[in-house]
């Protein structure tokens, strides 16, 4: 018994023995070409065809892609600033301030010779009257503009803040 074991485990060595040094070989001989760099266009061509392959993801309904032109926006370089800034403070102030949001939406229209930019949550509210320096901030713009700024919750939660103004021919 004990000697048909062993026969066994040699036979099998054997075998083993014949097919482990060029499978050795191979795998040394790649890991040495993917060091030294040689396999990068090949990798990269993998995972492209990887990532053509996938199958496509649904869209997410939370996120609205829009999608803005050139003649669409022609206004000041320090208009365009005002309003990046606009949109900017009034997107960190939801991630700073609002508490339970689950959704955040920005948006903007054009619409009866006015422009009308806002950005709406639905977190807990404002919670206090007092105007810091952001708010502030897009009082003056608003002016600079000729137009308006308004910050106020929204029933029966969220807060929204609206820069609106008339373009100046």
């Amino acid at each position: 018994m004990k000697r048909r074991i062993w026969n066994r485990i040699r036979k099998e060595f054997g075998l083993w023995s014949l097919a482990a040094p060029p499978g050795i070989i191979v795998l040394v001989v790649v890991i040495l070409i993917r060091i030294a760099g040689g396999m990068q266009s090949l990798e990269w061509m993998l995972l492209d065809n990887m990532l053509r392959l996938r199958p496509t993801e649904k869209l997410d309904e939370r996120v609205v892609i829009v999608g803005i032109d050139e003649k669409d926006i022609q206004w000041v370089i320090e208009n365009k600033r005002g309003i990046c800034l606009f949109m900017e403070e009034a997107l960190c102030n939801v991630g700073k301030h609002a508490q339970g949001v689950k959704r955040v939406q920005a948006s903007g229209v054009y619409s009866a010779n006015k422009y009308k930019l806002w950005v709406k949550d639905n977190g807990s509210g404002i919670k206090s009257k007092l105007e810091n320096k952001g708010t502030k901030y897009f009082r003056i713009l608003a002016k600079q503009l000729g137009g308006e700024f308004r910050r106020e919750s929204l029933s029966p939660r969220g807060t929204i803040c609206e820069l609106s103004w008339t373009p100046m021919k």
